[in-house]
């Protein structure tokens, strides 16, 4: 995987993102779009997982979670079903893309692919948004910098 801003291990991009907890649901990579799902019993905290439909709200990003991992580390994994993740909600952060069959230009609409976890460039009508690329990819599996803001459909 290459990672086109290697400086930053996990977290958002800057300190004006916002970042909330949330609970995994399932296994989840670091820079992931999300989705909520139902919570379990007696938890506080929304449950998130990766998604993988163009039709699917995206309530984020995973940027950090309670296994450490890191952006093109060793382990991908920040987290297991029940444990922590950190969700950037609004903001700069690194995110999981595939450009490779559409390239992905700086500006372009971001979507979740039809692979879990992974975003491309959003196209067609009833496709939702979730934010703008800020770096270009034109490989299948990069991390590039995104200003996540859920747009809605195009």
């Amino acid at each position: 995987m290459t990672d086109l801003y290697p400086g930053l291990f996990d977290g958002a991009v800057d300190e004006r993102a916002y970042v909330i907890n949330a609970i995994a649901d399932e296994q989840i990579t670091i820079g992931s779009p999300v989705t909520i799902v139902a919570p379990g019993t007696g938890e506080n905290l929304p449950r998130v997982e990766p998604i993988d439909s163009i039709t699917a709200y995206i309530h984020g990003v995973v940027v950090g979670g309670d296994l450490n991992g890191t952006y093109g580390g060793t382990s991908e994994i920040v987290a297991e079903a029940g444990d922590t993740v950190k969700v950037c909600v609004n903001g700069r952060c690194k995110v999981r893309v595939d450009g490779s069959g559409t390239p992905i230009a700086i500006g372009s609409p971001l979507s979740a692919s039809t692979t879990d976890g992974i975003a491309i460039i959003g196209a067609g009508a009833g496709t939702l948004v979730f934010g703008r690329a800020e770096q270009p990819s034109t490989v299948a599996t990069d991390f590039i910098v995104c200003f996540v803001d859920q747009e809605g459909p195009l």
